[in-house]
């Protein structure tokens, strides 16, 4: 059984000291950040965990969160990409099965504008929400599971930077 999960991108727009002329030479990689935001308890409660390079949050089933990706390079941000997997089992006595969840990637590209300027920071979005699609059918127990975010930083020198984002899915 495998099932897509819906996922929405952002790219950050010009703002002040968020350019920089382009590089002639950038020697090392972006960085970057996950931010991540627990929206079960509502927005009076939204508390956010930031993570760099590659982690691991344990959730619960039924929780929802926000999924910000940053890539960041002083001399530019060419490109950003952002995908995922994952899957959960569920079990009736000693039989078990698991159910396969894939995502598209996300892929952002970018260049200089007309005054030779470049981003320095670009960021996509997605959801994760641990309720509807992880569900077990009628007299199956959910065992648990992980969801893993992709994500790739690239400056416009092929310099890149990968990180992984787990969800850890407990009952």
């Amino acid at each position: 059984m495998r099932m897509l999960i819906p996922l929405g991108a952002v790219v950050l727009l010009t703002a002040e000291d968020c350019t920089t002329k382009a590089p002639t030479s950038d020697s090392s990689p972006p960085s970057l950040e996950w931010v991540i935001t627990n929206k079960t308890a509502g927005p009076a409660h939204d508390s956010a965990t930031h993570i760099n390079g590659s982690g691991t949050v344990n959730v619960k089933r039924g929780e929802e969160y926000q999924v910000t990706l940053n890539a960041r390079d002083p001399e530019g941000v060419r490109k950003i990409q952002l995908g995922g997997a994952g899957g959960y089992g569920c079990s009736n006595g000693n039989v078990g099965q698991s159910v396969t969840i894939d995502q598209k990637t996300d892929v952002q590209e970018l260049s200089p504008n007309a005054q030779n300027e470049v981003l320095k920071q670009i960021f996509l979005l997605r959801s994760a929400f641990f309720a509807s699609g992880w569900d077990c059918q009628s007299g199956w127990t959910f065992s648990g599971g992980n969801l893993q975010f992709f994500g790739t930083g690239e400056n416009y020198f092929n310099g890149q930077a990968k990180g992984t984002l787990t969800f850890a899915v407990s009952p």
